[in-house]
């Protein structure tokens, strides 16, 4: 079911298999009328949109083409940027600018995905806001709905709206000093760019989470050491305690979403939980499946945040990963069209793993023998 959630200046985000972006005033319905002719496009950014500009439902590129010839100017959306997106270019979105300035509202809609707007004689491009490059693999749907939030509001205007959990060592006054930088931030158009100038201020970092922020100190390039091999070997701990083994021994900074932390030191690790050399990114992979937890790889760290259902998984650029070892294949209706859901080797319960490697060689050896008993045949003429 599609859901809907209020945001302050009627900005709303849809969540599920689309986003829905609307930057908005209160005004009647109608018809987007014709932009009056400009001699620029700074010019025509300043108008203010006189009627709602609807675009419904559809892929990422579709709906901002349709934008483009709506509004006369030409709109480039950068590779790098839409891959940060929860499904990429499959990404549906539908947008709505209504009785707002365009540069604003332009702005709204872009920053909520994490796209910088620049602009160039009578063209708009696009790249990833800084927030989106600390992140090593495309955002979730309820990352994006965060930083919504933040592009549709001035971080006052969120009155703790959104979760924050600062992690800065040591924490006297962290809090205040990142206040007192946000207001000192200017005139930013929204809490997306005040975070962004006030964390840089302080030479730190922000992250959205599932539920809100993370703002660290930057962390040294470490994605080599999630490849790096570790043999552990647990036995009634709390999923705190393993974690903070694993980070201990890797070197690797772990951050918590907004009261995960909390969450892991009451929430149970498996009764046992063995790895033998096996890399560090496996190691994740397997607790996080057995513990119910998410991990996020960041430029700053492992982002920890409890699970709330599937979601894409963010791989490094360059990661090896899991290979596929099996396909579950599904029918959607009588037509014949079918669903594949890849079920990778770390995903797989322990007890079809070996099954799996107990039944691979029969299976093998049958497939031989079919192939034996089958005819030869001769070249086709």
């Amino acid at each position: 079911m599609i859901a809907l959630q209020r945001l302050p200046l009627f900005a709303y985000i849809r969540v599920g298999l689309s986003l829905l972006m609307l930057a908005t005033l209160p005004t009647a319905l109608g018809q987007f009328p014709a932009m009056q002719p400009v001699r620029n496009l700074e010019q025509l950014l300043d108008q203010p949109i006189a009627k709602r500009l609807d675009i419904s439902q559809r892929p990422v590129r579709e709906a901002f083409a349709e934008l483009s010839r709506a509004l006369g100017i030409e709109i480039k959306l950068s590779e790098e940027a839409v891959s940060y997106l929860p499904y990429g270019e499959r990404t549906q979105i539908s947008i709505v600018l209504d009785k707002v300035k365009l540069r604003d509202g332009l702005r709204r809609v872009f920053s909520g995905l994490g796209f910088d707007m620049q602009t160039h004689q009578r063209t708009i491009t696009t790249e990833p806001l800084p927030v989106l490059r600390r992140m090593l693999g495309p955002l979730t749907l309820s990352q994006i709905k965060i930083l919504h939030k933040l592009a549709s509001n001035q971080w006052r205007e969120l009155e703790g709206d959104v979760p924050i959990s600062i992690q800065i060592e040591p924490n006297d006054g962290a809090r205040a000093k990142l206040e007192a930088a946000i207001r000192q931030a200017g005139s930013e158009p929204s809490a997306v760019f005040e975070l962004e100038a006030a964390t840089r201020t302080l030479g730190w970092h922000w992250l959205p989470t599932d539920q809100g922020i993370v703002v660290c100190r930057p962390a040294l390039r470490f994605e080599q050491q999630l490849d790096s091999r570790i043999s552990v070997d647990y036995e009634h701990k709390s999923l705190e305690e393993i974690l903070t083994d694993i980070g201990g021994r890797t070197g690797i900074p772990l951050l918590y979403a907004p009261g995960v932390r909390e969450q892991t030191g009451r929430t149970a690790g498996p009764a046992r939980f063995q790895q033998s050399a096996a890399p560090v990114r496996q190691v994740l992979a397997e607790l996080s499946r057995k513990a119910g937890f998410k991990w996020h790889a960041t430029r700053d760290g492992v982002l920890i945040d409890m699970a709330s259902g599937p979601q894409p998984v963010a791989v490094p650029p360059g990661a090896n990963t899991p290979r596929i070892v099996a396909i579950l294949r599904l029918p959607l209706g009588p037509d014949g069209t079918t669903i594949d859901f890849l079920i990778r080797e770390d995903e797989l319960p322990e007890e079809f793993d070996q099954l799996r490697e107990r039944m691979m060689p029969v299976v093998i050896d049958r497939v031989r023998e079919i192939l034996r008993d089958q005819p030869t045949r001769g070249p086709t003429p």
